[in-house]
Formats: structure tokens, sequence, C-alpha cells
């Protein structure tokens, strides 16, 4: 159960031609991808759906290991925007990520991507 729980989150190849498919049957939608600074397991997740929207051609904006905090880091994979669709068709692909959906509230004037994609640090189950 801890090796488990300690092995770094990757893409299969399998998730990566899922998640391509994703982006082919929903084409021309602007993506933006974040990770934190100075956590390479999300960083190296994160460059790897990079990859994917690379590949597939999707308009993308790279943050990947740009995310500076002071707060509490965010654990897991976190989507938000106005794009409902491509959330659940992205939500659905890495399942096995347990993403979430975060609230969007939009900025009045503000230009945003169809979904940004936030690669938080890794949950790790506590046993009680």
């Amino acid at each position: 159960v801890l090796e488990k729980q300690l092995q770094p989150r990757r893409l299969s190849s399998d998730q990566q031609k899922a998640l391509s498919a994703v982006f082919i049957r929903l084409p021309g939608r602007t993506v933006s991808i974040w990770s934190y600074s100075r956590d390479i397991e999300s960083g190296i997740l994160a460059s790897q759906i990079m990859d994917v929207l690379d590949s597939a051609h999707v308009p993308a904006v790279n943050m990947v290991g740009a995310m500076i905090s002071t707060t509490i880091a965010v654990e897991g994979i976190r989507f938000t925007g106005p794009d409902d669709e491509l959330i659940a068709a992205l939500m659905a692909t890495l399942k096995d990520f347990s993403p979430v959906k975060a609230r969007y509230t939009p900025e009045p004037g503000r230009s945003v991507p169809a979904v940004e994609i936030f690669i938080g640090v890794k949950p790790i189950a506590i046993a009680k």
C-alpha cells in the first residue's frame, strides 16, 4: 500500500491516447496548465499533459512550474473554466487521478482559456 502511495503519478500510453482523443473530438479550445514551481512530481505529470496538448495541436498556455504559493498546497488535479463539456471529458479521461472540478467565477473583461488545469501535489492518504 505504501509503495503505491509513494509512486509518482504518470500518464500511461493509453491515457495519453485517450487524452489526445478528447482534444481531437473537441477541437479549437485553448487550455492552460499549471503546477507548483518546486514540485517535480506534479511538474512531470503536467509536462506529460502538455506534450499531449502539443501533439494534438491544442492552443495551450504552458505555466508548468510557474505557480509560487505561500498558502497550503492544493492537492490533486483541479479543473476550472467556462467549458463544462471539455472539463467533463477531461475528468472522465483522468479519473484514475481523482480530479476535481473547482469553482469557476468569471471576471468581467478577462480573457480566459476554455479550461485551466492545475496539477497540485500528490495526495497521500494518512492511515487513522
